[in-house]
């Protein structure tokens, strides 16, 4: 059952929120979710993924504001819904969002780790090249794969990225890292593909501040180098 406050919408013509977040919590009314419940097949399966997404399209066309600062996804979704996601990241680019946050929930924890990996939604960093300089500031990802192409620029106001069981290889990762410049804090839990980290980094002095690296277990992660020349 969608929860109450979006069974109105089409009351509100027009709509201006800054900060779009869009989980259990929003569409579904749904508050005591414990962590232990997105690894329960039958938890994902009470919840319709055609009402979630008839719930986000609404807002958006809905939405008349020149501006979005922040934009959340956090529901059970995989490639198979690539065009949907794609068209939201899309949104949120084209209206300026310097926060976004794509929380992609398994759909079924019946495959195994590689059959699971296979169906993982892939970033469209494609989109973002498309699109004019990319404003975002934060970003992060679960259950995604993230590879820039050669060239790729448009992390480079980066100042914070999440990744959490993402698949993301020591060459785009590398790539990634020596363009971000901005970059203040990195977090990569329960990642997957690169087996090794080296961030080439330049870090003006007078900053004065350290980078906070954070690894959590990851998969074939082997080893953390950094290393950063100062100015």
């Amino acid at each position: 059952m969608v929860s109450r406050q979006w069974r109105h919408l089409g009351l509100q013509p027009i709509l201006t929120r800054v900060n779009l977040e869009f989980d259990l919590a929003n569409i579904f009314g749904i508050n005591d979710v414990r962590d232990d419940d997105f690894e329960d097949d039958l938890y994902a399966e009470d919840f319709s993924k055609q009402d979630f997404v008839r719930c986000v399209n609404k807002v958006l066309q809905l939405h008349h504001g020149n501006k979005v600062e922040s934009f959340k996804v956090e529901f059970f979704f995989n490639r198979e819904s690539t065009i949907i996601l794609d068209e939201w990241v899309r949104f949120a680019i084209t209206k300026g969002a310097q926060v976004l946050d794509l929380h992609l929930y398994c759909c079924t924890y019946s495959l195994s780790e590689r059959e699971e990996r296979e169906t993982f939604y892939d970033f469209p960093c494609w989109l973002l090249s498309e699109l004019n300089p990319s404003p975002l500031k934060n970003l992060s990802l679960a259950r995604c794969f993230l590879r820039p192409p050669p060239d790729f620029d448009r992390f480079n106001q980066l100042t914070t990225l999440y990744l959490y069981k993402a698949v993301v290889d020591n060459i785009s990762l590398a790539r990634l890292l020596s363009d971000c410049l901005l970059l203040e804090s990195l977090t990569l839990d329960s990642c997957m593909g690169a087996t090794d980290l080296l961030a080439k980094a330049m870090f003006p002095c007078f900053m004065g501040t350290l980078f906070p690296c954070f690894m959590k277990p990851c998969f074939l992660v082997c080893s953390c180098r950094t290393c950063i020349n100062m100015l």
